[in-house]
Order: C-alpha cells, then sequence, then structure tokens
C-alpha cells in the first residue's frame, strides 16, 4: 500500500515541522513549502492527495494559490484545507476551492480525522 502524499504550504517553520512530524508517523508521505513559488511543477511531480495551506502564503496568496492548485490536473480532486488562525479570507478560500477551514492552534485529531476523511475519497 503505498503512502497518501501531503503538501504543507506554511509559513511557520515550527507548524510545519510539527504538522510533517505528526503526519509523517500517521503513515503520510510529506513535502514542506513556505511559498507557492513553483506550485504548478510541484503538483505535476508530487501529485498530494491532500493539501494544508496558510492564509499567508508569499508569492501568490492563498486564494490565487488554491484557484492555481484547482485548474492543475492534479489539483482538481485533492483535498484542500485551508488554516488559519483568524477568520480572514475563509469565504474566499472557500470560493476559490478549500475544501474545510481549520483554525490555528490545531486541533491535531480534527485535522487528522478531515484529512483522512477527504483523501480516502481518492
Amino acid at each position: 500500500m503505498h503512502k497518501k502524499r501531503v503538501l504543507i504550504l506554511e509559513t511557520e517553520t515550527a507548524v510545519s515541522s510539527v504538522l510533517a512530524s505528526i503526519l509523517k508517523d500517521e503513515g503520510y508521505q510529506c513535502i514542506v513549502r513556505e511559498t507557492s513559488q513553483g506550485l504548478p511543477e510541484l503538483l505535476l511531480q508530487f501529485r498530494p492527495a491532500g493539501i494544508l495551506i496558510a492564509r499567508r502564503i508569499p508569492e501568490l496568496g492563498v486564494v490565487k494559490a488554491i484557484e492555481l492548485i484547482r485548474r492543475s490536473p492534479f489539483g482538481r480532486h485533492t483535498a484542500i484545507i485551508y488554516l488559519t488562525a483568524s477568520g480572514s479570507s475563509i469565504g474566499e478560500a472557500r470560493s476559490a476551492g478549500a475544501n474545510v477551514t481549520i483554525f490555528k492552534p490545531i486541533d491535531i485529531n480534527k485535522l487528522l480525522f478531515t484529512l483522512g476523511n477527504f483523501t480516502n475519497l481518492n
């Protein structure tokens, strides 16, 4: 059985490190990026089943990054979980194609449950 792939787009190194460690322990293969630069190529190469994306992602910003993911051949059915510490951009992220929002500080059990449900659909 192959590992489900998760792309973590998060600028807070402490958050992304913990998330990657927990997800790896749960059997996921993870890649962490702090920027949306090179995102189309990364999607084609890595083909993630799930993407965790933070509100403050450099270059494109969260809304444009989600739109780009959804336009990608391998992003149409990818689970996108929007991570935010505030209520900012929730509507815009949802309209762009985010499946669900999880607030920081992150409830790890909720994140694992949500990610598991979405990635099992793919």
